[in-house]
């Protein structure tokens, strides 16, 4: 086993629905920052980083991401892999290579939305673990990868098992275990071959006997060491399966500082964490709340027991509700084409002159041109999806999607909204047309009127002149 943690990847294989992350538009320190929520993927060390640093303000999504309430992998590469160039150590990259650097994190980076290797230590504080390149991205990002998996030093009664531990990684321990289990195989027939040498020493006595004897006693005593080492450890590993500790728990208390914000690996997953009045709270990132604006963080303050949640300013809220679009990421994905073309369809009109007296015929023909094509494509749009029938703009959405949930972490029972159902999905793309097509119709319209009152002022100065005209032609006769 090269790690503690195995890759969070479904079992499916990649697919969209991986590669993109609802944003949740949430309160901290007073400012309105979007994190992004899990996806297939769990709560994978991509998504804890991220959210880690968008609560600091180190980094900033898209604007087409936040307009879109959808982020992409690649979004997050780029954003990421950018702050890390910016603001990495300027001798070490010149030493490196910036190129060098660069490719690294381009290629590690999207690694991390399924998982990473972790081999922590037990006796090195919370910050103890074996260097790997996923770990050099941490650095790069100026974010702490935490743990609270440790052994009390304190405990008396846990003395042998520290010593047993001594400055060993994960998998060094397991190395023993290993070797533990293949003493206590050996054992059994080394020591009726003891046995045996004992008895025949004492009928026939010599130097060979003896030394025999000696060696064999020093081999069973080494395995008997081995073998109790891999018994401490293995009860250790045992015991603490869901990798905290109350030392460790204490110990995080104590090192971090106020309002720091880090990632916590703990039983295989990744969660932003900060403090907060001497408090530890985990980031809910759980797809489940997305549309739970009073829940946000989880408190830790026990390695097992309920959860507490508590909202954007770490109080308990009232009564749990759910409020906007039950949307997965990879639906707002799909929807993300077709209102990226509405803004820009809006950002030109917007761009269009309204001060002018004169109106170039040929640009607004060819404007009221395109109006309607975009109209006649939303209808058909329309109709092809009340029909059941695909579209160039949708893609083809699955009836219930995924939810996905961390079972480590949230409370039993707990209500999750369901996914659309495709009948919903169709009625928000219609919903959507409908407004765009009345939209260009309303522009269309006071477009128009605009138009007619230019001409109106003219007009009834031409009818006042032919009415002066007469009236001094009577005054003539």
């Amino acid at each position: 086993m090269a790690s503690t943690t195995t890759s969070t990847q479904s079992a499916g294989g990649a697919g969209d629905s991986e590669n993109v992350y609802r944003l949740k538009l949430v309160k901290f320190r007073g400012r309105d920052v979007n994190i992004l929520l899990q996806n297939e993927n769990g709560p994978c060390p991509l998504l804890a980083a991220a959210n880690a640093l968008l609560l600091h303000e180190k980094v900033k999504l898209p604007t087409s991401a936040v307009r879109n309430n959808v982020a992409s992998l690649s979004d997050l590469t780029n954003v990421l892999a950018n702050f890390a160039m910016l603001s990495g150590d300027n001798d070490s990259k010149a030493a490196t290579g910036h190129s060098f650097l660069l490719d690294e994190l381009l290629k590690i980076i999207p690694k991390l939305q399924y998982g990473m290797d972790v081999n922590p230590k037990f006796t090195c504080g919370i910050t103890g673990y074996e260097y790997t390149q996923e770990l050099a991205c941490f650095e790069s990002w100026h974010v702490k990868l935490v743990h609270g998996w440790l052994c009390d030093p304190t405990d008396e009664s846990m003395v042998p098992l520290f010593q047993a531990l001594g400055n060993k990684t994960y998998n060094e321990l397991i190395e023993y275990v290993i070797q533990g289990k293949e003493a206590d195989a050996k054992l059994p027939q080394l020591q009726e071959e003891l046995n045996q040498l004992q008895v025949q020493a004492a009928s026939a006595p010599s130097i060979e006997a003896e030394a025999q004897l000696a060696k064999l006693q020093e081999q069973i005593q080494s395995l008997q060491s081995d073998s109790a080492r891999a018994n401490y450890i293995d009860h250790f590993l045992a015991t603490t399966g869901h990798q905290l500790t109350q030392y460790g728990l204490t110990t995080l208390h104590q090192d971090l500082e106020e309002s720091e914000l880090v990632v916590f690996f703990r039983n295989n997953h990744f969660c932003t964490m900060t403090k907060h009045e001497g408090h530890l709270y985990l980031l809910v990132t759980d797809l489940g709340y997305a549309n739970t604006p009073m829940v946000v963080w989880e408190r830790l303050d026990m390695i097992n027991g309920d959860t507490e949640y508590v909202n954007s300013l770490f109080k308990q809220p009232g009564e749990i509700s759910q409020s906007g679009s039950s949307l997965t990421p990879e639906q707002l994905a799909a929807q993300a084409g077709q209102n990226d073309a509405d803004y820009h369809l809006a950002l030109h009109l917007s761009m269009q002159p309204h001060g002018d007296t004169t109106i170039n015929t040929q640009s607004q023909d060819a404007l009221d041109s395109e109006e309607g094509k975009l109209i006649a494509a939303a209808t058909e749009a329309s109709l092809r999806e009340f029909h059941g029938e695909p579209t160039a703009t949708t893609a083809t959405l699955p009836t219930t999607a995924p939810m996905v949930t961390d079972p480590n972490v949230a409370p039993a029972g707990a209500a999750t909204p369901a996914a659309m159902d495709i009948d919903q999905i169709q009625s928000t793309q219609e919903s959507a047309d409908e407004m765009l097509a009345r939209q260009l119709a309303q522009e269309m319209a006071q477009e128009q009127q605009r138009q007619q009152q230019q001409q109106t002022p003219s007009l009834e100065t031409e009818d006042e002149r032919l009415a002066r005209e007469i009236q001094a032609q009577e005054g003539e006769m």
